[in-house]
């Protein structure tokens, strides 16, 4: 990742690409969720060089919940998350709740 020197923390969000915009297109991205478009400076800086923010396969909530389809494994997946907590304390739920089920709610 490149560091930019700058006095605002916003510039350097916008400005810093934590993946090169063209390398974006060849991959299946998911988000934590829709709404965060706008603020992965990433993301938001591919859709400014052609990349189609309407690509996005899914987010994290449709992926735990079954209504999105999950990778293919045909290409790399690149999962952007801005950092929502309540998305941390679902995914926790649904792999505890996986887990019960799987176990049947016994001690493994």
């Amino acid at each position: 990742m490149r560091v930019i020197n700058s006095p605002r923390v916003s510039e350097q969000a916008v400005l810093a690409a934590l993946r090169d915009p063209a390398a974006v297109k060849a991959l299946d991205v998911y988000v934590d969720a829709l709404t965060t478009l706008h603020v992965a400076a990433d993301l938001t800086r591919a859709a400014a060089d052609g990349w189609d923010a309407g690509a996005v396969r899914g987010d994290l909530a449709g992926l735990v919940a079954g209504h999105v389809q999950g990778p293919s494994g045909e290409r790399p997946v690149y999962f952007r998350s801005v950092g929502l907590g309540i998305e941390d304390a679902a995914v926790a739920w649904a792999a505890l709740h996986n887990a019960n089920v799987m176990t049947k709610g016994q001690p493994r």
